[in-house]
């Protein structure tokens, strides 16, 4: 009888340590935000590898702006313009700069359309103000 009644109470015990496990868990899924954000580190000491002088630059400005080379591309054709680039020169890779702050939902589109494009050896470097602060820097994109 007695063990009966300390399963009952251990039974009991469980159902309220869950219960306050679901209520602290539910509030907090509520009150933080638990999305992943991925995050591209920046090192201001770190030395830039430069590609080969044949390398197609993409560059990604804070204001989501992308540039091929030195000519803005609206991101709807970016894949085209990278398909006719690729026909033209031969050259299957392709450095893509962004700045630091750009989401990296940006950077994906980008990734992507110069995969589906057919470029092959990507690189990704990462700056933060803009390009011309960049350049100003050192830096040679």
């Amino acid at each position: 009888m007695i063990e009966k009644q300390l399963n009952v109470f251990a039974l009991a015990f469980i159902g309220v340590v869950f219960a306050l496990f679901l209520t602290v868990f539910s509030t907090a899924a509520t009150v933080c935000d638990f999305r992943l954000r991925p995050h591209v580190p920046f090192v201001r000491t770190a030395v830039l590898l430069h590609g080969s002088e044949r390398d197609l630059e993409i560059t990604i400005l804070r204001n989501r702006e992308v540039f091929v080379g030195r000519m803005l591309v609206p991101t709807p054709q970016l894949q085209t313009q990278l398909v006719g680039i690729l026909e033209q020169t031969g050259e299957r890779s392709v450095v893509v700069s962004a700045d630091g702050s750009v989401p990296f939902d940006v950077v994906r589109q980008v990734l992507q359309a110069t995969r589906d494009a057919g470029f092959t050896e990507v690189s990704l470097v990462t700056f933060r103000g803009t390009i011309l602060g960049a350049y100003e820097r050192g830096a040679r994109l």
